[in-house]
């Protein structure tokens, strides 16, 4: 018994200081890519094939299409939440949306760029800081989503190319 008061003591203690000291506790959900992935931009499809499987893979993830336009080569997602910082005097949440380009290159030929906009909005001590884009501080985080869904649209054409409805 006395073991576990002791075991409780330390926990609780730690979680103290732990608050008490500003420490940063990340409580995030970002998608990875597999090691050694690396994505192609340029697909042996059709841009319409490519676009079909975009919308597929966003439908899957469940993420909401906020512009969907053919005559302009893009593709716009809702915002993904991300979750939230803990930081001294209060959080930070996290937020982040893709946006596509898919241009057609030749009739069998489409390049694709993806790029991940990284916002967020804090909280501290009763002061907020409205949404604003945090991508150029965090590049490594934003190319580590983009190549995420990169192989995540990689991996439908794998499964299955020529077909729309996958």
């Amino acid at each position: 018994m006395k073991k576990l008061f002791s075991v409780l003591f330390v926990l609780v203690l730690s979680i103290v200081l732990f608050n008490a000291c500003g420490v940063t506790a990340i409580m995030t959900d970002y998608p990875q890519a597999s090691s050694g992935f690396e994505p192609k931009y340029t697909y042996s499809i059709s841009q319409d094939l490519l676009w079909s499987k975009i919308i597929n893979v966003l439908t899957l993830e469940r993420i909401g299409v906020t512009k969907n336009d053919k005559s302009i080569n893009l593709i716009e997602s809702e915002f993904v939440n991300a979750g939230f910082e803990k930081i001294e005097g209060g959080q930070k949440e996290l937020r982040y949306s893709y946006t596509f380009t898919v241009e057609k290159v030749s009739d069998n030929s489409t390049k694709l760029n993806i790029i991940v906009k990284l916002e967020s909005k804090s909280n501290v001590r009763g002061s907020i800081l409205d949404w604003h884009d945090i991508s150029k501080e965090n590049m490594k985080l934003v190319s580590r989503i983009e190549k995420a869904m990169f192989e995540k649209i990689e991996n439908i054409l794998s499964t299955n190319p020529t077909n729309t409805s996958n």
